[in-house]
């Protein structure tokens, strides 16, 4: 069965650089399917990322996807230092009248839920900088009898946010009386139809009436990934969404610091279906371990298959 070309969307910055260029790298290298690789950045950073453009890779700004939604980023320095005095770094602000000042968090999920704004893809696969591909990335890995996968993995009682970020879901898409498990949906590598976000899109709209960025705005505490993946859970039927739930992913990931940390523990839990590594880039961990950790955990699959 022949695919359409599918839309790889990273949201990154300025100090993600040197992460995404090992993410294009491998994405080239490893990915067989037809793509076109899209980075969102702020205007600001701009030039900077215009260097990794390719016939298959585009660079555009925030500002181009939420500008004529009404969301304008604030024009705040990103640090403020005072020798002897004072020595600030300010987050990313954006605002919205009748909303008020938005988190760089919040517009990052307003980013990837507007996607048919910026792509005709039918495909769309959400991948943060970090991630890094080692192992071919097909058609194969994507679907299963051609309904497309949905990571999908259980949240336990102690995932406080993701208990409130689940019930936030429920409203916004009117099934508050849904009382089935509650499934985390967050990940890397997490594929989405076009279809059924637009569907997502007019169910919000609808059910809050108003536009559906503008209700997520107002919300405020949401996960993209949660609200896309309960809204097939919950809200379609299995015949509409053309999805199937898939409780390994196609991501090994690291996001917690342990002291005693190993690329042994890493390579342990890769699974045969994963094709991508992700250690998550707020670790502390220096670029160049990072590099080697990564390294070495391809070195211990590459011997476990042989």
């Amino acid at each position: 069965m022949s695919h359409p070309p599918i839309a790889i969307v990273t949201p990154t910055y300025r100090n993600d650089f040197d992460y995404v260029k090992d993410l294009c790298s491998s994405l080239d290298e490893h990915c067989s399917v037809p793509f076109q690789h899209i980075l969102i950045v702020p205007e600001s950073d701009r030039s900077m990322f215009n260097v990794l453009r390719s016939p298959q890779r585009i660079v555009m700004s925030k500002e181009e996807v939420l500008r004529k939604h009404g969301f304008f980023r604030l024009p705040l320095p990103k640090r403020l230092h005072i020798p002897g005095l004072l020595d600030r770094r300010f987050k990313e602000q954006w605002y919205r009248p009748g909303v008020g000042r938005l988190s760089g968090w919040v517009v990052q999920q307003l980013i990837k839920l507007a996607a048919p704004d910026y792509t005709d893809s039918e495909v769309m696969i959400f991948v943060d900088s970090d991630v890094y591909l080692f192992r071919e990335l097909a058609a194969e890995n994507l679907y299963i009898d051609g309904a497309l996968k949905l990571t999908q993995k259980p949240i336990h009682a102690g995932m406080t946010s993701h208990i409130g970020w689940h019930r936030n879901a429920l409203e916004l898409i009117g099934e508050k009386n849904f009382d089935g498990p509650l499934f985390n949906y967050i990940g890397q590598l997490i594929c989405w139809r076009r279809d059924v976000l637009l569907s997502l899109q007019q169910r919000i709209t609808e059910v809050t009436g108003e536009h559906w960025m503008l209700a997520l705005a107002r919300k405020r505490d949401i996960s993209e990934y949660i609200l896309y993946g309960l809204f097939v859970e919950a809200a379609l039927d299995p015949q509409e969404h053309g999805h199937v739930f898939d409780p390994a992913g196609l991501t090994c990931s690291y996001w917690t610091p342990e002291a005693h940390f190993k690329a042994e523990s890493m390579a342990a839990n890769v699974l045969p279906q994963h094709v991508a590594l992700h250690i998550q880039s707020t670790i502390s961990m220096s670029l160049e371990a990072r590099k080697n950790t990564l390294d070495e955990v391809v070195r211990l699959q590459a011997g476990r298959a042989s």
